[in-house]
C-alpha cells in the first residue's frame, strides 16, 4: 500500500467540479480508506490535492 497525491491546477474549476473528479478517482481506487480532499489557495489559483491510498492505479 502506498500513498499518492493527485494535484489538479484549474483556474476555472469550481469546487463542485473538483469534487466530481475526486469521486471518479475514488471509484477507480481499490481502497477508499484515508482519502482526503485538500483545498488551498495559492497565488490566485486553487490547488486541489486528493490523497488516496491504494495498491495500484492505471491512467
Amino acid at each position: 500500500m502506498k500513498t499518492v497525491v493527485y494535484t489538479l491546477f484549474r483556474k476555472d474549476s469550481s469546487i463542485r467540479t473538483i469534487r466530481s473528479v475526486a469521486r471518479v478517482l475514488r471509484g477507480i481506487t481499490e481502497q477508499s480508506e484515508g482519502e482526503q480532499l485538500i483545498i488551498d489557495q495559492n497565488e490566485q489559483r486553487q490547488r486541489y490535492a486528493l490523497i488516496a491510498s491504494y495498491e495500484r492505479i492505471t491512467f
